[in-house]
C-alpha cells in the first residue's frame, strides 16, 4: 500500500514537472509574441498556452494566466485592426473604381475649378 502511494507520488510529481516545463516554455512564447506583436506567433503562443494548461475551471469558476489573457486580448485587438484595414482598403478599391476626373474642364476668373 505504501508502496503504491510513494510510486503514484513520483509519477505525480514527475507530471506536475513536466507541466511545469511546459507552462514555463509557453511563457516565453507568448512574451516573445507579445512583444512581436505578430498574429501568427500570437495564435501559436495562444494555442501552446492553452495546450499546456494554463486557463481552466476551478470550483465552476473560470481562470486563466495573466500573461495568456494580455496575449489573447492583444490578438483580437490586432486581429479586428486587420479587419478594419482589410474593409478599408477594399472601400477604397471600390472608389477607384469609380469612373472620375483627373483634370477639371475649366476654371472661371475666381479660379473656381469645374469638373
Amino acid at each position: 500500500m505504501q508502496r503504491q502511494r510513494a510510486k503514484e507520488w513520483v509519477e505525480r510529481r514527475g507530471r506536475l514537472q513536466e507541466l511545469k516545463k511546459k507552462r514555463d516554455a509557453a511563457l516565453a512564447r507568448l512574451r516573445d509574441a507579445t512583444a512581436a506583436k505578430d498574429v501568427a506567433s500570437l495564435q501559436e503562443a495562444v494555442r501552446l498556452g492553452v495546450a499546456a494548461r494554463m486557463q481552466g475551471r476551478s470550483g465552476g469558476r473560470p481562470w486563466r494566466f495573466q500573461e495568456l489573457t494580455a496575449a489573447m486580448a492583444l490578438l483580437a485587438w490586432l486581429s479586428a485592426r486587420e479587419q478594419q484595414a482589410a474593409q478599408q482598403r477594399a472601400q477604397l478599391a471600390e472608389l477607384a473604381a469609380l469612373p472620375l476626373r483627373a483634370e477639371a474642364l475649366g476654371a472661371d476668373r475666381q479660379r473656381n475649378r469645374y469638373w
